[in-house]
């Protein structure tokens, strides 16, 4: 995950950073990127690694923005660690703290409960309707499907749902798998609409790739 580090860096336990600012200027946000404005590096993220003895991690008011300012740097550098790989799993172009987030080894409900999150390339608007197999009790079908989905704000996962049109073979809701082009991915057909569709939902990085995005959680 591609990040401005503020301070002296790389730290021990996070990926190497995009570039290093070793003070001022302070970089600036414009359109959910951080610009170092001495040298025009962009990135998505900035880790504020200046001492000064804040135990939180993140702030409301701030997107993007982590520190790690001890006196806990150890603690603080996990706790930003993982929050820089749920910005990496979920695909999220924007993350802000919904308050105050303190460095802990375990956070009740999960992380992503803290931060709202939303993604700059708006998968969420992105619709698929066209081809896919379907396996089902070992039998593959192929059908149309038109899926749609969102990034949940509680789990930070894509949860995906939409309606398959040819139904022939599908006999009962239950558990399928889902093909679309070279993407396969885990799915549960729920129930059979009053117009002989049925209902499919899944969860996780998406089983469609909408164009020039890359699939959450995936690297792809």
């Amino acid at each position: 995950m591609s990040y401005l580090l503020i301070g002296a860096g790389p730290l021990p336990g996070l990926p190497e950073p995009a570039a290093v600012i070793s003070g001022d200027p302070r970089p600036r946000f414009d359109a959910d990127r951080w610009i170092a404005t001495d040298t025009g590096v962009t990135a998505p993220l900035v880790v504020d690694t200046r001492p000064s003895g804040d135990p939180l991690i993140a702030v409301h008011g701030r997107p993007n923005w982590f520190s790690i300012a001890g006196p806990d740097v150890a603690g603080q550098t996990r706790a930003v660690a993982r929050c820089l790989e749920l910005v990496a799993r979920t695909g999220v172009g924007r993350i802000e703290a919904r308050s105050r987030v303190p460095a802990r080894r375990w956070y009740p409900g999960g992380l992503a409960r803290l931060f709202y999150l939303s993604g700059s390339e708006n998968i969420e608007d992105e619709v698929y309707d066209g081809p896919a197999v379907l396996t089902v009790a070992d039998r593959e079908i192929a059908t149309r499907i038109r899926l749609t989905g969102n990034l949940h704000p509680v789990d930070g996962r894509f949860h995906w749902q939409g309606s398959v049109f040819q139904t022939a073979g599908i006999d009962r809701a239950g558990p399928a798998r889902l093909t679309i082009g070279a993407h396969t991915v885990d799915a549960r057909l729920t129930e059979r609409t009053a117009q002989g569709t049925f209902m499919i939902t899944g969860a996780g990085a998406p089983p469609y790739l909408p164009a020039g995005l890359a699939m959450p959680g995936t690297g792809n």
